[in-house]
């Protein structure tokens, strides 16, 4: 567990500095924290950085230096509700001093489970600091709370949300044109919540639900209910979760699935997991990373039925999500899911590999390449995980964070939400390390 959690600490460092934008030191560092998950991914032990820490004070350290960096800066571009981010701020600081408190307590007698209603009250806190986010910044000047409210609007009024115009907040300073680009299963998500005022409520229900999926999580790894609840405050604590949240990025959605995949595959439910992984790729196109490595793993462990159910599984959910929408405008739904990805330029100030070249040489890698580069990593992923003597749940969870891992460190484009997920992924990679490689139990 321990090198996961250092290198989840490292990375929301990196963001909370970069916003995920290019530094060229922050980006080798970056690369530096995926090598040494890939060290991991063969030698386990070899990667046991921190080895001597407990899984409960590792995970306390990064949850304290989370809040703390957030009572610094929270990193919110666009607040303008003074009173409301007056109250983010303050309660930060004391959100600071509260999980320092609690996790002190919690780690200097864990058996007794002392600090835990104290871990309980700062969870619940941190998702009332999410709140306070859309108060301080209700209207952030974002493509995509723009598009994501229009499409999800266009949608109740009977529109087709592949098909309409949309307004260019940005006034022509970037070139492309605005949509809504996301799979249907986003859209689904987040029609409720537009209802209630603000699509980026979905992404705080989605922490919310997070909490309780890692909470099981983390009992199956083993670990005492106080370890659970400092996990969860570890993972809301995530220095860039707020600007994540401003943002009205819908990667946030994406994890409770992944964890509920998760547990799907723990407890052998392909037909479950099937279905999970199809309402992930419903939500971002990028989850289709995860199909090769899940594919691979439910043959290994479950044999040609397990992957038949979750084939079959996942063909029906996923058309259920897609087809009312392709028989509306087919052209228009591939134009925004996919014509608009390929057509999409190299960004240079971007966090990436491709990014590093162009301003380091001043001339960009060719497409081709890259593309190369991503879909022979993830076969070559792949086949690690079948031709290993024996697999189990770490293992396949290591192929999926290095293939998205190297997907988004040579892609065109790969900004602060890419990485939030990959945040994500690696954490939920800490909570499925053997006990016996993870220190005592804590």
């Amino acid at each position: 567990m321990q090198a996961s959690v250092l290198a989840f600490m490292t990375l929301g460092v990196i963001l909370w500095l970069t916003l995920g934008k290019f530094q060229p030191l922050l980006l080798l560092l970056l690369c530096a924290v995926v090598a040494m998950v890939a060290v991991g991914m063969g030698n386990r032990r070899a990667a046991g950085i921190g080895s001597g820490i407990p899984p409960a004070q590792l995970l306390g350290l990064s949850a304290f230096l989370g809040v703390g960096l957030m009572a610094v800066q929270p990193q919110l571009i666009y607040a303008e509700g003074v009173t409301p981010y007056f109250a983010l701020r303050a309660l930060l600081g004391g959100l600071a001093l509260w999980i320092g408190v609690a996790v002190f307590r919690a780690n200097s007698s864990p058996e007794a489970e002392r600090g835990t209603g104290m871990l309980i009250a700062g969870t619940v806190a941190m998702l009332l600091v999410q709140g306070l986010v859309l108060l301080s910044s209700p209207n952030p000047l974002i493509d995509v709370f723009v598009t994501n409210s229009a499409g999800v609007d266009f949608l109740l009024q009977g529109n087709n949300p592949y098909a309409m115009a949309y307004p260019d907040v940005y006034r022509g300073a970037y070139d492309f044109i605005p949509g809504f680009g996301y799979p249907p299963g986003a859209l689904w998500l987040l029609v409720p919540f537009r209802a209630l005022g603000d699509v980026r409520l979905a992404s705080i229900a989605a922490n919310t639900a997070s909490v309780f999926l890692l909470l099981a999580l983390m009992r199956r790894a083993g670990h005492a209910p106080v370890t659970g609840w400092i996990a969860c405050l570890a993972w809301l604590t995530l220095p860039i979760s707020l600007f994540v949240l401003e943002q009205a990025w819908v990667d946030p959605l994406l994890v409770p699935f992944v964890m509920g995949l998760m547990l799907a595959v723990c407890y052998r439910r392909w037909a479950m997991a099937g279905a999970l992984l199809a309402i992930l790729i419903g939500i971002k196109q990028y989850a289709v990373l995860l199909v090769l490595p899940s594919a691979v793993f439910a043959w290994r462990v479950g044999g040609r039925v397990a992957l038949l159910r979750a084939t079959g599984a996942a063909a029906i959910v996923l058309a259920l999500l897609i087809a009312p929408f392709a028989l509306l405008d087919s052209d228009a739904l591939y134009h925004q899911l996919a014509g608009t990805l390929f057509q999409r330029e190299l960004r240079n100030d971007s966090l990436s590999i491709p990014a590093f070249v162009v301003n380091a040489l001043g001339e960009g890698l060719p497409e081709l390449l890259l593309a190369v580069v991503t879909v022979a990593s993830a076969i070559g992923f792949a086949v690690w995980l079948a031709r290993r003597e024996h697999v189990d749940e770490h293992d396949w969870l290591s192929a999926i964070v290095l293939t998205f891992a190297v997907a988004f460190l040579f892609g065109k484009q790969a900004f602060c939400n890419y990485y939030y997920l990959l945040a994500a992924l690696l954490f939920a990679r800490a909570t499925l390390a053997p006990i016996e490689l993870s220190g005592r139990r804590s």
